[in-house]
């Protein structure tokens, strides 16, 4: 952005989805980036950035290699670690643990991705995470796709016709998601670099 448009200042605030629709209908922020769910909420504009896989993080020594080899368990005793059930990403997962007809629901719930990855490293169970590509993993965790679960959806939200400045902003992100998007690179550990 600063190389497009000099002097661009922004601030960068988290919330759920329910929160930056809340905040962009008051008009106390031009642009949201959401995970998109459902159906375009009434006046709001929105743009697909990315769809992200669904995995799960797991300590190597806990000896699962495939998502297989714990949701194919008559009883599943390893623990999940997840984002809070409200938030898209659960929503997700255990509507299809529902259809699949498998019962596992959070022993822990976490407020946020980097938490979920800090419990796994530590030992405390499975976490459910988005596939993200490149991501680095500490030493002694590993990343299992969920094969055959949805993708979620992640976007830029706005109201009404966007301002120069924020169609930049879109159009940047827009880029970047590109790029990301384009690398084919599996989680890597930090003990490959």
């Amino acid at each position: 952005m600063q190389g497009r448009l000099p002097g661009f200042q922004f601030s960068l605030l988290s919330g759920t989805e329910e929160e930056i629709i809340e905040q962009l209908r008051a008009q106390s922020v031009d642009v949201g980036l959401s995970t998109l769910t459902g159906k375009r909420p009434e006046g709001l504009q929105r743009r697909e950035l990315a769809r992200l896989s669904m995995v799960l993080l797991v300590p190597e020594k806990c000896g699962v290699s495939a998502a297989g080899d714990i949701l194919g368990r008559d009883r599943i005793d390893l623990p999940l670690i997840s984002v809070p059930a409200d938030e898209p990403l659960a929503r997700l997962f255990q509507g299809e643990l529902q259809k699949r007809k498998v019962d596992w629901f959070p022993s822990v719930e976490v407020p946020g991705p980097d938490i979920v990855l800090r419990y796994v490293a530590e030992g405390f169970g499975a976490g459910l995470a988005f596939g993200t590509p490149g991501r680095v993993l500490p030493r002694g965790v590993r990343a299992i796709p969920l094969k055959g679960f949805p993708l979620v959806v992640f976007g830029a939200l706005w109201l009404g016709k966007l301002s120069p400045p924020g169609a930049v902003f879109v159009e940047e992100a827009s880029k970047l998601a590109r790029e990301l998007a384009a690398k084919t690179i599996p989680p890597k550990c930090l003990d490959q670099e």
